[in-house]
């Protein structure tokens, strides 16, 4: 089954248990943290975690995205499955809610992580694993999803959500920006 990988990034968009559709405003999440998302939308919570997905939950454990925030990064998955889903239907799929009207703006998921995941000399020995670690998630992604798209809307802060196909539905990850 082709995969494909999305990345999208939301202005607060995360809620506990939100269910997304075209039609619904966003609700934005405090400033400085990510909300818990809502995993069980489309997989009962008796299903077990495709390999993937406990993957990537190993990969991004205390993992934080660098910005002015320094958010955690969550992972999320769901048995749903869709032909061609819209930016409506992952954000409803990692628990967010996106307005209809939204401008989404296409990125690489090169642009997301290649300085996170860039080592340099001035670094600190701490600083130069979490280097590697983005590697790592970078690797992992471009080894296990193809077509990879970042999809952004929003202005200064900015909910990022990460989603693949997988072949028993959708797993990503989502984490908090702020650009100014």
């Amino acid at each position: 089954m082709k995969r494909a990988l999305l990345v999208m990034i939301a202005l607060g968009l995360a809620t506990a248990s939100c269910h997304a559709d075209e039609n619904e405003e966003a609700t934005a999440p405090p400033p400085a943290s990510v909300a818990p998302v809502n995993t069980s939308a489309a997989v009962p919570s008796s299903a077990p975690k495709p390999p993937l997905v406990l993957q990537l939950e190993s990969l991004v454990e205390d993992l934080q995205m660098p910005s002015e925030t320094d958010a955690p990064i969550r992972v999320f998955w769901t048995g749903e499955s869709l032909d061609e889903p819209k930016p409506a239907d992952f954000a409803r799929m990692a628990g967010l809610q996106l307005k209809r009207d939204e401008p989404v703006e296409t990125r690489s998921l090169s642009e997301l992580l290649d300085a996170p995941a860039t080592e340099e000399t001035w670094m600190s020995d701490d600083d130069k694993k979490i280097a590697r670690r983005f590697a790592e998630l970078r690797a992992f992604l471009n080894a296990h999803f193809a077509e990879i798209e970042v999809l952004a809307w929003g202005t200064t802060q900015k909910q990022i959500v990460v989603v693949g196909k997988l072949e028993n539905g959708f797993a990503g990850l989502v984490t908090l920006v702020v650009e100014t």
